[in-house]
């Protein structure tokens, strides 16, 4: 059974691609939450947060006002210029960043959560 669900995954034989029945109108809330995370770009770097491996994944609520945005701490290696350059005011100024562009796409609620813990980060 595990191999025709993973072969249907591939889309391998056994199955065509998986299509997750996701309604119309939350698709449009997916790709505007997508499109205002990809204008937020790292300080100091010319990549945004989501093809950074900043933002892990998002979850949009089914009435597509709300997000949770899922964000990766962990890179914080003292051996990586990146993560060193990364320091905490920037994490403030990068997360803040993140929640106006979402607000700026009409998200009336934005948590962040760090992906390790799996706790909301707060903003003061």
């Amino acid at each position: 059974m595990l191999r025709r669900i993973a072969s249907k995954l591939r889309g391998g034989p056994g199955g065509g691609r998986v299509s997750l029945a996701v309604p119309e109108g939350l698709r449009g809330r997916i790709a505007a939450a997508e499109e205002a995370l990809r204008r937020v770009m790292v300080p100091g770097y010319d990549v945004d947060v989501i093809s950074s491996g900043v933002v892990v994944r998002f979850r949009v609520s089914y009435s597509g006002d709300r997000i949770m945005v899922f964000v990766d701490y962990s890179g914080s290696n003292p051996g990586c210029s990146f993560c060193r350059f990364l320091n905490d005011s920037l994490w403030r100024r990068l997360l803040s960043d993140m929640r106006e562009s979402l607000r700026g796409a009409g998200f009336r609620e934005v948590i962040i959560v760090d992906w390790a813990r799996g706790t909301p980060v707060v903003l003061l």
